[in-house]
């Protein structure tokens, strides 16, 4: 049996009794950490749980563990950035193809009409629209 010094989840320090299956299985499931303190006696003198040679191969894997999982998250996000990076690449592609010669240049100036064709007629509309929505909700 080993006695268990930790700090629980209301941040008070507590004092438990574990069998080394026990104590074995919690740092499995990161219920304790390595700053736990561990003694044989109830009285006796505790010491870090990573300095016992029983847990101490155990602590240091999950150690790894985390480093691991933590480098698994940098490469996530670094691969989605590529990702971003990538769609956006074929996009200004494609936009370069369409500039090029005098074709992309009537091309350029009939996509700008279009646009403004739209900004202008949303902005002539937008106060006719805006009524017909408030008579229709009832304001």
């Amino acid at each position: 049996m080993r006695y268990i010094l930790s700090v629980g989840a209301d941040g008070k320090l507590q004092k438990q009794r574990m069998s080394t299956g026990q104590v074995k299985q919690k740092i499995k499931l990161g219920e304790l950490n390595s700053t736990a303190k561990v003694a044989r006696h109830p009285k006796g003198n505790y010491v870090p749980i990573a300095g016992d040679p029983e847990f101490e191969q155990l602590l240091r894997e999950k150690h790894v563990q985390a480093k691991v999982e933590q480098k698994s998250e940098k490469y996530k996000k670094l691969y989605a950035d590529i990702e971003r990076q990538q769609y956006w690449c074929q996009w200004k592609k494609r936009f370069r193809r369409k500039m090029e010669g005098i074709g992309g240049m009537i091309s350029l100036v009939l996509y700008l009409a279009v646009i403004g064709g739209i900004i202008i007629g949303a902005w002539t509309y937008a106060p006719t629209l805006i009524a017909m929505i408030r008579a229709k909700a009832g304001m």
